[in-house]
């Protein structure tokens, strides 16, 4: 019985890392984007970087969930199998209008929200990041980073998966049924 227990926790600890390395793909290329952009806020602004950090992830989340919001419903668009909808079940121009700046908003919103929520994560990682620096001196930036991202996504993954597991179906409420 106990040999099973420890096959198993090896186990978990394998998928744990095996999945965090799936995840730390697109937060990697994420946070090269996020880091890019904060350099340029920074620099245009003179902010410190807890702020321009903060910018940053609203801008790269703002984008990436306008396109979560909205690719959904311009793929609906296409699939409708009549061509000219008739004139009396047609929305107006305007409430389509309306609809759409009321998405743009609703992301704002929970762009705000999720940056927020990721900057705790970011400290987390620029901590990786300093400490993989000190190490890896000679080694290039960009392989710092994904190690550094790496680091933060299994952490991340290991709490959300034990103590919030209900955070990312939350999440996904929140954007399209939130408020």
């Amino acid at each position: 019985m106990p040999e099973n227990a420890l096959l198993l926790l090896l186990y978990s600890v394998i998928d744990l890392l095996r999945g965090s390395l799936v995840v730390a793909l697109p937060v990697f290329f994420m946070a090269l984007a996020g880091s890019y952009v904060r350099r340029k806020i920074s620099a245009e602004t003179k902010w410190s970087w807890t702020m321009s950090a903060l910018a940053a992830t609203f801008f790269v989340s703002f984008i990436l969930l306008m396109l979560a919001y909205f690719v959904p419903f311009i793929f609906a668009l296409h699939e409708l199998p009549v061509q000219n909808v008739p004139e009396i079940f047609s929305p107006e121009p305007g409430n389509l209008v309306l609809a759409f700046v009321a998405g743009v908003v609703r992301v704002a919103i929970v762009s705000a929200v999720l940056s927020l929520i990721l900057m705790p994560l970011e400290f987390m990682g620029l901590y990786f990041f300093e400490a993989v620096t000190a190490r890896m001196k000679k080694r290039p930036e960009w392989l710092r980073l994904f190690i550094a991202c790496y680091l933060s996504t299994l952490v991340a993954s290991a709490v959300i998966i034990f103590l919030v597991p209900q955070a990312i179906t939350g999440f996904i409420y929140f954007l399209y049924f939130g408020f």
